[in-house]
């Protein structure tokens, strides 16, 4: 006979559930990161390569953590990808989108595998703040990464 807890029970263990909860983001955190991937759809594809790259090689643990919540509180149906239809959800919340503008064509826009969905590695490259980044220390870091002669 096995005594050991599965997976199921210790999630329900009243430890757990009160040290491990996520703390919901902000409502702040997550306009940010709405209007900043607005802001990165615009990007020509220069522009979000680079940027993909220095945040692949120096994120901040902070802002992983910080985007991580913000993109669980979206992912609604905790399948680990946002669709169109949660942050067309979130926009009705916080209406962030910019006139004209259409929350489809810039998630198509981040959509690296081409799955139409959004996952937490797209979502964090467009959605961080940017401009911490964008520094010349950092993109001379880049260039030397790659630069071999």
């Amino acid at each position: 006979m096995d005594d050991r807890l599965s997976a199921g029970e210790l999630l329900q263990h009243s430890w757990i559930k009160k040290y491990g909860k996520v703390h919901d983001p902000g409502d702040e955190e997550i306009k940010e990161a709405m209007i900043n991937i607005q802001k990165f759809s615009k990007a020509n594809k220069f522009q979000r390569s680079i940027i993909s790259i220095l945040l692949g090689l120096r994120p901040k643990q902070e802002d992983i953590e910080r985007i991580r919540r913000v993109f669980k509180y979206i992912d609604s149906d905790s399948n680990g990808s946002i669709d169109p239809k949660e942050i067309k959800l979130m926009d009705k919340k916080y209406k962030v989108l910019e006139q004209g503008g259409s929350w489809t064509n810039i998630l198509n826009n981040l959509d690296l595998d081409g799955n139409k969905m959004i996952d937490f590695h797209e979502f964090f490259i467009a959605s961080v703040k940017h401009d911490i980044y964008l520094n010349q220390k950092n993109i001379d870091y880049v260039f030397q990464t790659f630069d071999r002669d």
